[in-house]
C-alpha cells in the first residue's frame, strides 16, 4: 500500500503526467489540496507537473482555480504554501532525457533538507497510447533507488482485450505488482465511501439487501454537459462503453453484489470483487 505517514520525514515525490487534462485540474490536484490541507502529507513531499506544453506553476494555479475547495477565512496563507511545494517540468513523452531531467528535478527538491530516502509516486493522468513509453520510461530514468516507488494508472487502460494483455505484460516488466495501483476515481465518491457501513454496519439496511427482498438493480450515471473538445475527442475515440460501463459501472454493481470481506483490506476486498467480475 501507499503509506504517507504526516509525521515521517522521509523525502515524498509525486509526479503527475498529463497535468494538463481535465482530470488532474479537477480530481489529483483538489485530492493533493485537500491532503495538504487537513495535514496529511508529509513535510518534505513535493509536488511535480509533467506536460508536453510549457507551463509554469502561477499558469496552472490560475487555470486549476475553479476546481479547488478553498475556505477564504482560514486556506489563503496554506493554500499559497501549497504552491510552493508545486513544480513543473516540461518533456515529451517518448524523450528518455526529458525524464532525466524530471529526476534531477527531484533530486534537486529531496535533497535540499538532508532526506537521504526518497520515495516516488508517478500518477498518470494519460491516455492509453502513451502508457507503455511512459512507464517503461519512468522505470528505468525515474526509479528512486534510496526509497520505494509506485506508479498510478488512471482509466482507461486499454481499447479491447488484446491491448489490455499488451498493457499489462508492459506494466508488469516495469514494476512489481505492489507497486502498481489501477485507479478508478469513481469509488473515491462519498456515497461508494459510506456504502459498506450502510451494507454491513447498518443491520435494518445490510438484513434486507439481498437476493430475498430486491427484485432488480438499477445503475444511473449522470453525465456534465456541455462537454468540452478534448472530452469530445476522446469519446470519439473510446466511446461510452469504454469510457463508464467496463469500469465505473462495473466496479459499482461489484461492490453491490460481492459477499461482506473477510476483513477490511484491500486484498480481501480485491477478493470478493474479482468474484463478481468473474461472472460478468
Amino acid at each position: 500500500m501507499i503509506s504517507m505517514d504526516p509525521n515521517n520525514e522521509e523525502a515524498y515525490s509525486i509526479v503527475v503526467f498529463g497535468a494538463s487534462g481535465g482530470l488532474a485540474k479537477k480530481k489529483v490536484f483538489p485530492a493533493l489540496w485537500a491532503l495538504f490541507r487537513e495535514n496529511r502529507m508529509p513535510q518534505g513531499t513535493k509536488i511535480f507537473t509533467f506536460t508536453r506544453s510549457p507551463l509554469q506553476t502561477k499558469t496552472y494555479r490560475l487555470q486549476i482555480l475553479p476546481y479547488m475547495e478553498l475556505d477564504k477565512h482560514r486556506d489563503p496563507t496554506k493554500y499559497n504554501l501549497f504552491w510552493t511545494t508545486v513544480h513543473c517540468v516540461q518533456g515529451e513523452y517518448d524523450k528518455p532525457e526529458h525524464y532525466v531531467a524530471l529526476t534531477e528535478a527531484m533530486v534537486h527538491q529531496e535533497t535540499k533538507h538532508n532526506q537521504v530516502r526518497a520515495n516516488r509516486i508517478f500518477y498518470l493522468a494519460l491516455p492509453p497510447i502513451v502508457f507503455d513509453q511512459v512507464t517503461l520510461n519512468v522505470s528505468r530514468k525515474c526509479s528512486s533507488t534510496t526509497g520505494w516507488n509506485r506508479i498510478i494508472v488512471e482509466k482507461p487502460f486499454a481499447r479491447d482485450d488484446i491491448s489490455y494483455k499488451a498493457f499489462q505484460t508492459s506494466l508488469c516488466n516495469c514494476f512489481r505488482e505492489s507497486q502498481i495501483y489501477l485507479m478508478d476515481h469513481l469509488l473515491s465518491r462519498q456515497v461508494m465511501q459510506n456504502f459498506f457501513a450502510l451494507r454491513y454496519s447498518n443491520h435494518l439496511w445490510g438484513e434486507t439487501l439481498n437476493h430475498r427482498h430486491v427484485a432488480a438493480v438499477m445503475i444511473s450515471v449522470k453525465c456534465e454537459l456541455p462537454v468540452s473538445v478534448n472530452r469530445a475527442n476522446y469519446f470519439n475515440q473510446f466511446g461510452i462503453i469504454r469510457d463508464v460501463m467496463t469500469n465505473h459501472m462495473i466496479q459499482v454493481l461489484a461492490m453491490l453484489a460481492m459477499d461482506q470481506p473477510y476483513a477490511n483490506t484491500a486484498d480481501d476486498l480485491r477478493a470478493e470483487r474479482l468474484k463478481i467480475f468473474a461472472r460478468c
